[in-house]
């Protein structure tokens, strides 16, 4: 590509370079140029040489355009009337008439025919085709006849042209091609457009000079070639493509009744049709119907359903309450007792589940167990009663429900228990009756299915009870479900608030308190129940030898070594 590019860079500067520097006629006129006079054109050469070209064929070149710019050279006819200037900015125009002919060697005197130039070969001049006549091409100096598939109209141009698209040429030497005829078209040019080419079977061309044939359209057909024209499909038949050369037989389960279709009708709704290549359909029979459109056959009618019409696009459902088994039938048959059907188009029924029942023909439902009633089988046109320890709060029943813990019935056909009272219980389900707490045990809330056990600190000496007793004064209970308290011995001990236990009272050791209340002289027994029994007493100040007691309303003790201090907060 680099070589390339230098090569024509260098040619392209040499032309510019002989442009600008050759002697020009002082005739030449820079940015005009004339059109309608050119017979030739020469490429790639200087504006002394297009003169000179120019020159060379005194007989038709009076006058030269040539473009700065492309370096080409037009050979005029005439000399142009300063009126009939374009202006164009690369062009320069120049009449030859008075320019010198110095340089034309042998060819200064010589006049060469029309076409032609004058060539200076060792020291002789001869003449040489430049342009040739319509129907020959200039070649080594010799017009040549343009050989068949080609043309040439116009003299000046060197070359033949190749027969357009739709023509054809063949013989030599012409100057024109021919349109190729109706029925025959060319799509290829040159060599190949020497004859026209047949259309197919299956197209036509009603036109001249065409490139290519039209295929037939649908609904048309052509078996044979060299045609101007299609045919239509006759009735029966079809033809959904282009370009065809037969029709075809509309299929089973449609027809056309018309000629020239590209498409069948489908047969409707209700019809149908076995054959091929028909112009109607036929009807469903009776047990039979169709639904959709272009099918060959009917369709029978499935179980659940029946139709006594022809030509018809449903089967009619049988009705709620009523069945049909077999297929294809006319009729529905009612549902037997203890059966029902709550859909249309029904095959067979259905029997009336747990919970219902049905003693009449052709029903749509059942009719379901009432309150307190149930069936446990299905089919069954009775319902029966719950037995008592059970019941049924909802219609519809298949089995009753067990009396849930807490609660009981002694009657049937119950559509609900009776809660146990307080006071007892009842841990079953499916019981006739409640049973009572037993004593160190109570319930004070209906229904239940347990006792609940006496606290700590509590007892219940009774059965069916609905509350404990708290522990009387002195007395403690520190374990669940008792009958009974018990006393709290020993001198050092009290029984705590929750009277569930009897434990020491702490000694400080030797100390009193500051808030001290001197109670009096008593025994260590009486001074700690005089502690007990007052609201705001913490613990007691009892003298190391002797009966001196006081109280202590607040935790403050101090050492001191005759007097001992006894803790009692956590005393009842």
């Amino acid at each position: 590509m680099a070589a390339y590019l230098t090569f024509w860079t260098s040619v392209a500067l040499t032309l510019i370079t002989l442009t600008r520097s050759e002697n020009c006629s002082p005739d030449l006129l820079h940015g005009q140029r004339v059109n309608g006079y050119v017979v030739e054109t020469v490429y790639n050469i200087g504006v002394n040489s297009c003169i000179k070209e120019c020159l060379l064929r005194p007989n038709h070149c009076q006058s030269i355009n040539y473009d700065t710019q492309t370096f080409t050279c037009e050979l005029n006819s005439a000399v142009a009337d300063p009126s009939m200037f374009i202006q164009k900015d690369s062009s320069i125009y120049c009449p030859v008439t008075n320019a010198p002919k110095d340089n034309l060697g042998k060819c200064r005197e010589t006049y060469c025919p029309a076409f032609s130039k004058c060539v200076d070969v060792i020291n002789q001049s001869t003449c040489i085709a430049s342009a040739c006549p319509a129907g020959t091409y200039g070649k080594d100096g010799v017009c040549i006849m343009c050989p068949p598939g080609q043309f040439r109209a116009e003299s000046r141009k060197q070359w033949c042209e190749l027969c357009p698209e739709g023509t054809y040429q063949d013989q030599s030497g012409q100057d024109a091609c021919s349109p190729c005829n109706a029925g025959y078209f060319q799509n290829k040019t040159g060599e190949s457009s020497t004859h026209c080419l047949v259309c197919p079977a299956g197209s036509y061309q009603d036109a001249i000079a065409q490139t290519q044939c039209k295929p037939c359209s649908q609904g048309m057909y052509q078996p044979q070639t060299e045609q101007n024209k299609c045919l239509s499909c006759s009735p029966g038949k079809y033809q959904d493509g282009t370009g065809k050369t037969s029709c075809m037989n509309c299929p089973a389960g449609s027809y056309q009744d018309n000629k020239g279709q590209k498409i069948c009708k489908l047969c409707p709704n209700g019809m149908y049709q076995p054959n091929n290549g028909k112009t109607n359909c036929e009807y469903c029979p009776v047990g039979k119907y169709q639904n959709e459109t272009g099918k060959p056959t009917c369709k029978i009618c499935s179980v659940g359903t029946y139709q006594n019409s022809t030509g018809q696009n449903t089967c009619v459902q049988c009705p709620k309450g009523m069945y049909q088994s077999d297929i294809g039938q006319t009729t529905c048959m009612s549902c037997p007792v203890g059966k029902f059907q709550d859909n249309t188009g029904g095959s067979m029924c259905k029997n009336c589940p747990a919970g219902s029942y049905q003693s009449a023909k052709g029903q749509q439902i059942c009719d379901l167990c009432t309150k307190g009633m149930y069936q446990p089988n299905d089919g069954q046109t009775t319902c029966l009663s719950c037995p008592v320890g059970k019941f049924q709060e909802n219609t519809g029943g298949s089995m009753c429900k067990n009396c849930p813990a807490g609660s009981y019935q002694s009657a049937e056909g119950q559509i609900s228990c009776d809660i146990c009272p307080i006071g007892m219980h009842q841990s079953n389900d499916g019981q006739t009756n409640c049973v009572m707490c037993p004593a160190g045990k109570y319930q004070d809330v209906t229904g239940k299915s347990t006792c609940k056990k006496c606290a700590p600190g509590t007892y219940q000496d009774q059965a069916g009870q609905t509350q404990c007793m708290t522990c009387p004064t002195n007395q403690y209970q520190n374990q669940n479900g008792q009958t009974t308290c018990k006393p709290c011995t020993g001198t050092y001990t009290c029984i705590n608030a929750a009277q569930t236990a009897c434990a020491g009272i702490v000694r400080v050791g030797s100390a009193y308190c500051q808030s001290e209340v001197f109670v009096g002289h008593k025994t260590f027994e009486d001074c700690k129940q005089t502690c007990l029994s007052s609201n705001n007493c913490v613990g007691i100040v009892y003298a190391q030898s002797g009966t001196w007691c006081a109280t202590c309303p607040k935790n403050d003790p101090v050492s001191y070594k005759n007097y001992d201090y006894w803790r009692m907060e956590d005393c009842a």
